[in-house]
């Protein structure tokens, strides 16, 4: 007569076992009822579980670059981001805007790296005249905005000496036009004429008035007088080119 070693197994387990297999056949019965319902609902639980997680990920550290004139604390204070904020929830495009709004800084670049990092990469402004506004002198960019007030030079300054309200925003077009012409090392103011033209002021004080429109080709013809020694070798003060080419009138010292 064989014996066999083997323990029956007790109803608790069997029960267990019954338990399992009908959960298991009541998860897939519930899976093919409901379909994409039910996996986007799987999905749904899991990013929101890491979303809450990412969410508790502070920033450690805040690396700025680009910068000279202003300090690295400045800038991290004019973005408004802190160390110990989430970095999800960190306002990178708000940071750009804020710093954007400061004289010295002409772009900004704020980007995460995560886990704990955000990079604030700055260009700096560069300056180029000096505009009096009737009150105090500013430093502005090639594009016009105002970098930051200054003294009043005491010596003819490096930069060209801008007049009139509407210097600031129209000074980006005749610096365009200006800047690949010999004539404009010997430039040393400009006054802007009610928004319409402009009036430049060369090296021993001549006005040259030009036009509202054809600015191009009275800076070529300003050139060749220049180049050719006419103004000088003439003595002339002023140059009325607003009607020009067809007339130019002339002013002798």
């Amino acid at each position: 007569m064989l014996i066999s070693n083997k323990k029956r197994p007790n109803r608790k387990s069997i029960y267990l076992t019954i338990l399992k297999l009908f959960l298991f056949v009541l998860i897939l019965r519930f899976a093919f009822s409901y379909g994409t319902e039910f996996l986007e609902l799987l999905d749904n639980a899991y990013e929101a579980k890491i979303s809450k997680h990412i969410e508790s990920i502070s920033i450690k550290q805040i690396n700025v670059s680009g910068n000279s004139k202003l300090s690295s604390e400045e800038i991290i204070k004019s973005s408004s981001i802190q160390l110990g904020e989430s970095i999800v929830k960190a306002d990178v495009i708000k940071a750009k805007e804020y710093l954007e709004e400061k004289g010295w800084i002409e772009s900004a670049s704020v980007y995460r790296v995560y886990p704990y990092t955000i990079n604030i990469v700055i260009q700096e402004a560069s300056p180029a005249a000096i505009w009096w506004d009737g009150q105090n002198f500013h430093l502005i960019g090639k594009n016009g905005k105002l970098i930051e007030k200054i003294p009043e030079p005491n010596e003819r300054p490096k930069y060209i000496l801008l007049f009139g309200s509407g210097a600031p925003s129209s000074y980006n077009k005749i610096y365009k036009q200006l800047f690949n012409t010999e004539i404009f090392n010997s430039v040393v103011a400009a006054s802007n004429i009610s928004g319409r033209r402009w009036d430049i002021y060369l090296d021993g004080a001549v006005l040259i008035k030009l036009p509202e429109i054809n600015v191009e080709k009275a800076l070529i013809l300003l050139d060749n007088l220049h180049k050719n020694g006419i103004i000088e070798a003439n003595g002339l003060k002023e140059l009325d080119m607003r009607l020009s080419p067809e007339k130019i009138f002339v002013k002798k010292k």
